[in-house]
């Protein structure tokens, strides 16, 4: 991205642009700068294409959608964009990507918005970009002020089970149980089998809903250059506001892209990225879990990946939620698996000086709030080590916690943490040295 920033969005405004497209301007209160941050240091106004005027509505499944309120984190490039109606077009900040700033994890990337913050860090530093300390201040004032309250964060048991939910619906659905497609000239030879395989895949489901082949239809596949990087298609969707219904999409295969329909290792599946295209044309989003990542409609793909030309439990529970039917019986039930916690940072808040309390921050993954234990094993402790019990960890959840620990002695100290007193040490171990208070 060619700027990073954290806020909050302060207002949207959807307008036609000269091209005939809906457009929305967001404005974001910019509360941290971690790259190259365009505009003043307070606001920034940047584009996204779709939005809604009037009863019309439009959304593009590859363009992130912003509400006024929420705080992010959102990633910019400049691109040419329409402009007002009577406007000549022009450069314009658009949003590749956002994320939510004001949970436990970026569901997503299954991390928390403060690793995020400093992955952003260290990726800004090895393109050597680095930000500003006063950046790093704002940007760690801003997660404090959004971050959910510790009374507000569910145990992992119900973090777990909230995983399993595999599925997300964009909002606006078909009014019928069925939606006509029609395959445009610009599809190369070759292309039409493999969209159609892509909607029997749907039809074929445990829902009523079906796709229909229709050579007049309104709803159309075609095969255009996309701009954006990273994009292999998108499926802009119009839809009516004050009815929520889809009135029609248009499927483009990215043309500046390789394509198969045999499973080419070095190319990209007709077949199976039109099944997850065809399920945004149906009403699907892309699931924000990152537990989620086999799903069909999980957002990412490999070239020579084949496995999105079948639908998998989320994907059919979603078909099922918007349209009704019947799912088929769940799979025999199978023992949760053990989870060892790990983590890879520490950060220590005082200097570790002898019979003096210090607290110290770590932000791993696996942490289950009911039983985590910080374990320290160093001089004065016995051979169980020293352990701080989990009602004396503060600002506890599944990502990251904070622990005070008074050493008794001099010298060199491992730190693990383990789930409860019989769980299993962290792989990973954090060392630091306890001096006097005399020694600087």
């Amino acid at each position: 991205a060619k700027s990073i920033v954290m806020g909050t969005v302060e207002r949207t405004n959807s307008y036609y642009g000269g091209d005939g497209e809906i457009y929305t301007d967001v404005t974001l209160r910019v509360s941290a700068n971690l790259k190259d941050g365009f505009g003043g240091p307070d606001s920034i106004t940047f584009t996204s294409p779709g939005g809604e005027v009037g009863d019309v509505g439009v959304l593009f499944t590859t363009a992130p959608r912003f509400s006024e309120g929420e705080p992010v984190m959102v990633f910019l490039e400049e691109t040419v964009t329409g402009s007002p109606a009577g406007s000549p077009a022009g450069l314009a900040l658009r949003a590749t990507a956002k994320y939510a700033m004001n949970l436990d994890q970026v569901p997503e990337l299954g991390i928390s918005p403060l690793e995020l913050m400093l992955e952003v860090g260290r990726e800004a530093e090895e393109a050597g970009v680095r930000v500003r300390d006063n950046e790093w201040r704002r940007g760690a004032e801003f997660l404090a002020q959004n971050y959910a309250s510790k009374d507000a964060v569910k145990d992992m048991s119900t973090q777990l089970a909230a995983a399993a939910v595999c599925y997300k619906v964009m909002g606006p659905k078909w009014a019928a149980r069925a939606a006509s497609y029609k395959l445009d000239a610009t599809l190369p030879a070759g292309f039409g089998p493999a969209v159609n395989a892509a909607a029997g895949t749907w039809s074929e489901g445990t829902s009523p809903y079906k796709f229909v082949f229709e050579g007049s239809s309104a709803n159309v596949v075609n095969f255009a250059p996309i701009t954006t990087a990273g994009v292999l298609a998108s499926t802009r969707v119009v839809y009516q506001p004050s009815t929520n219904t889809i009135v029609s999409f248009t499927l483009t295969f990215n043309s500046n892209y390789s394509w198969s329909t045999g499973g080419e290792a070095t190319k990209f599946d007709v077949q199976g990225i039109g099944t997850h295209e065809l399920g945004h044309a149906m009403g699907l989003d892309h699931p924000s879990d990152a537990s989620c990542s086999e799903q069909t409609m999980w957002a990412s793909a490999a070239a020579g990946e084949t496995k999105k030309r079948s639908l998998e439990t989320g994907d059919k529970e979603g078909e099922v939620t918007l349209y009704g039917g019947t799912l088929p019986p769940n799979p025999t039930p199978v023992t949760p698996p053990v989870i060892v916690p790990s983590f890879n940072y520490v950060y220590l808040f005082a200097r570790p000086t002898l019979n003096k309390p210090f607290p110290l921050a770590v932000i791993g993954k696996g942490f289950d709030i009911k039983t985590l234990q910080f374990v320290f094993k160093g001089p004065g402790c016995p051979a169980i080590g020293c352990v701080l019990a989990t009602n004396t960890v503060q600002q506890l959840t599944v990502t990251q916690a904070i622990g005070t620990f008074t050493a008794t002695e001099v010298g060199v100290y491992t730190l693990n943490v383990r789930n409860g007193a019989g769980g299993a040490l962290s792989p990973t171990t954090a060392q630091f040295t306890v001096k006097p208070p005399s020694v600087k």
